[in-house]
């Protein structure tokens, strides 16, 4: 690849590659994998589990449905 490529950016939204190497896209698709794993779960969550972490079913609902890459900056530092 001639050209650097520093993040996957799809939707306006990116994930940060560690490196430009193998092990930077190796570690972006562990940490989609993750974000994925973990909205699966919120999906999951049943109302009083929900309540209990002060969200909504209908937040809940939004944030499990967001692909797999659109995930906030804060995250990824």
């Amino acid at each position: 690849m001639s050209a650097l490529i520093q993040r996957l950016s799809l939707s306006g939204r990116s994930i940060r590659f560690s490196s430009l190497s193998l092990k930077g896209l190796w570690s972006a698709l562990a940490q989609m994998q993750a974000v994925s794993r973990q909205r699966k779960a919120l999906a999951d969550l049943d109302p009083d589990l929900l309540d209990d972490i002060g969200v909504t079913a209908s937040e809940a609902r939004i944030e499990a449905q967001r692909p797999a890459w659109d995930v906030r900056a804060s995250w990824t530092r």
